[in-house]
């Protein structure tokens, strides 16, 4: 039975209502993918060929480093976890450099070099890096725990020690 566009808002039951939630849950997730979709055909092919190195670039960093990371101890992984996500991304890069120049990986630490090759085409590069790096599976795992960690600041906010929450 066809219901008039007013019964149907006064005559919804819960159940009902839930479901049109739900719906409109799913809309606007795919709505949400469909803006990021068309951000990326936005851009030109030299910013979408920047994105996609960074992408690249980012992933395999992040191979590298849960490798590294799973060495260290729980408590050290961690506390670099935290200092990956409260830095720049310029200074992430960086920090994740010295870290394979510190484990001998010269190469993998040359290659996070072009980056800086990619910038001048796109001002975002570096930011586009630590998005797809922070959101790695290999990384994103440590960063939950990571999360009850609360760093332990003096009187002048600088970060003196870490504390479990």
């Amino acid at each position: 039975m066809i219901r008039s566009k007013r019964e149907k808002e006064v005559g919804l039951s819960e159940e009902e209502k839930k479901i049109a939630a739900k719906l409109k849950e799913l809309a606007a997730a795919a709505d949400k993918e469909a803006m990021e979709e068309t951000d990326y055909e936005q851009m030109s092919p030299i910013e979408q060929l920047s994105a996609d190195i960074a992408a690249h670039l980012a992933n395999n960093a992040a191979c590298r480093i849960a490798g590294i990371i799973e060495e260290a101890d729980q408590g050290s992984a961690k506390q670099l976890v935290i200092r990956f996500e409260n830095s720049d991304s310029r200074t992430l890069v960086r920090m994740i450099q010295a870290i394979f120049l510190s484990h001998g990986m010269k190469h993998a630490a040359e290659e996070l070099d072009v980056l800086e090759d990619c910038e001048p085409f796109d001002s975002e590069v570096f930011d586009a890096f630590a998005d797809e790096f922070l959101g790695a599976e290999e990384i994103d795992r440590y960063t939950v725990e990571a999360w009850f960690i609360v760093p332990a600041s003096d009187s002048e906010g600088e970060v003196v020690g870490w504390l479990k929450s």
